[in-house]
């Protein structure tokens, strides 16, 4: 029953990357830059990472291990994406090497054009999960101590 929440998650957070892949279309590809980064891709990527923080803390408050499995799990799936797909090269499997392309869509709003800096959000993405997830568990635990004090 673990595994079949941590994959119910994992899936909750792929539908979102997917949707957002949909929606603003990455400006970014394997092939170049494909078109220009507008407002509404900046301020989409910014209500991206806010809501993973707020997604973060909701879980700690509530002791949602399963999910901050399959939040690191989802962060870790572009580098996955990159090892599997050069194993590949040469044949058709090659094509999961885009899967980090696809992967940064939902954040290429704040990121355009700063290659280093997108690296470094993809690598602070499950930092900043598990420091929300601690913060609603810490939460959880201070509104308890207010609540015994009263």
């Amino acid at each position: 029953m673990k595994y079949l929440k941590s994959t119910f998650w994992l899936m909750i957070m792929i539908g979102v990357t997917t949707i957002y892949n949909y929606r603003f279309k990455p400006v970014l590809t394997i092939g170049g830059q494909v078109g220009d980064i507008t407002p509404e891709n900046t301020f989409a990527s910014i209500i991206y990472l806010i809501s993973w923080l707020a997604l973060s803390v909701v879980c700690g408050y509530w002791q949602h291990k399963e999910a901050l499995i399959a939040a690191i799990i989802y962060s870790l799936m572009p580098y996955a994406g990159v090892f599997v797909g050069s194993i590949f090269a040469w044949t058709p499997l090659v094509v999961l090497i885009t899967i980090p392309h696809y992967w940064k869509v939902p954040i290429q709003g704040v990121c355009y054009e700063m290659p280093a800096l997108e690296q470094l959000v993809l690598l602070l993405l499950p930092v900043i999960f598990l420091v929300g997830y601690d913060l609603g568990k810490y939460l959880k635990l201070r509104i308890k101590f207010i609540n015994r004090e009263v």
